[in-house]
């Protein structure tokens, strides 16, 4: 799921579609933005360590 203005921009129409993209070329400051929001998103959860501690909480969940 894409936070909207925050990861990126959600769109339902083609016209939408159209000016998001219009947008992020335009502005550059947003379009870096959201990837560097994206970036920290991933490496906050889906890295090794995030995967191995969130399969290590279920399993203490189960254990209990």
């Amino acid at each position: 799921v894409v936070p909207h203005n925050k990861a990126g921009l959600l769109f339902s129409t083609q016209e939408e579609l159209a000016q998001s993209v219009i947008t992020l070329a335009t502005n550059t400051t947003m379009a870096q933005a959201f990837g560097e929001y994206g970036k920290k998103h991933v490496q906050a959860n889906f890295t090794w360590e995030a995967s191995i501690k969130k399969l290590l909480n279920l399993y203490e969940e189960f254990g209990k």
